[in-house]
């Protein structure tokens, strides 16, 4: 986090945008004024009960936001002694212990969390995000059934799972669980088009298509979904209908288009309409876009 030092260095050798820097100051400013009034509430609290677990856990909170993570670790430690079935309090602990790389500790506060809350999903999660980070991923892939087992329901624990089977190569199993997670969660775009990745791989083009179809009609706003799209059938060679969609993400944000002006480009080639594909190359390169190292296309699978 900036210091008032920091930002104020930074006005006195800034000429070109001093009314932006002095804004930023302000800021700053009013942010160190408020901080330090939340934290003189909690050294109030403490004053007056010292043997309270809660008003050691407001300040840690207060520390970890000022990015001042030993003090704040320092009063979660206190506050756990002083309750050790403090169930936050091991829960923010865990999220310090990961930030500074001491995954055993955190470990064992996972475990913790799942002592005193066994019909509870949150100390699982956590657990299972450190054991993927060790690459005990078979520890990990245990935890999630056990999260689905307690809720059947549980977004993340079909989240962690499917990125598990990715990290082992598992593509059966990890579209297995975007599948599940589509069903929990019919309104996210994001599982579609990870899903449809995977159908890319195995050159299942249509059922890819399907996917990008929905997550287009679920954020239709958006510009990516439509270039997705676009990839896919301009791979297809199905040039219409990737100028299509191409054309509708250049609408929605065409600053941000160069690849969708890029990937029209070599469609209208294909179609022989070399003055469009020039124009249109041009563009792309005025947004900056550069395409990375020509790959081939991906044959369609036979029927």
């Amino acid at each position: 986090m900036k210091t008032l030092h920091s930002i104020f260095c930074s006005i006195v050798c800034t000429t070109l945008f001093p009314f932006a820097c002095c804004a930023e100051y302000n800021a700053l400013q009013q942010q160190a004024k408020t901080e330090a009034y939340e934290l003189g509430k909690c050294n109030q609290q403490i004053s007056k009960s010292p043997k309270s677990a809660s008003a050691y856990f407001e300040r840690a909170k207060c520390y970890l936001y000022m990015c001042e993570d030993d003090k704040g670790l320092a009063d979660l430690n206190r506050a756990i002694e002083l309750d050790p079935t403090f169930f936050s309090a091991y829960e923010e602990r865990v999220n310090v212990f990961g930030l500074k790389k001491r995954q055993q500790e955190a470990l064992n506060d996972c475990n913790m969390m799942i002592k005193l809350r066994p019909k509870e999903t949150s100390g699982l999660d956590h657990r299972i995000v450190i054991l993927q980070s060790l690459g005990r991923l078979k520890e990990a892939l245990a935890d999630c059934d056990r999260a689905s087992q307690i809720n059947p329901k549980s977004i993340s624990s079909w989240q962690y799972k499917a990125s598990i089977y990715s990290e082992q190569k598992d593509e059966a199993n990890a579209i297995k669980c975007l599948t599940k997670l589509i069903e929990l969660k019919p309104d996210n775009p994001i599982h579609y088009h990870i899903r449809s990745n995977y159908f890319l791989k195995q050159g299942k083009y249509d059922l890819a298509i399907q996917d990008l179809t929905q997550g287009v009609k679920l954020a239709s706003g958006e510009s990516e979904p439509y270039i997705m799209r676009g990839d896919v059938y301009r791979t297809m060679k199905k040039y219409p209908e990737a100028i299509a969609d191409y054309s509708k993400a250049i609408k929605i944000d065409e600053p941000r288009c160069g690849r969708a002006l890029y990937g029209r480009s070599l469609c209208e080639r294909a179609l022989g309409r070399n003055q469009d594909a020039d124009r249109d190359l041009k563009r792309s390169q005025y947004f900056d876009y550069e395409p990375t190292a020509k790959k081939p296309e991906p044959k369609l699978l036979t029927k």
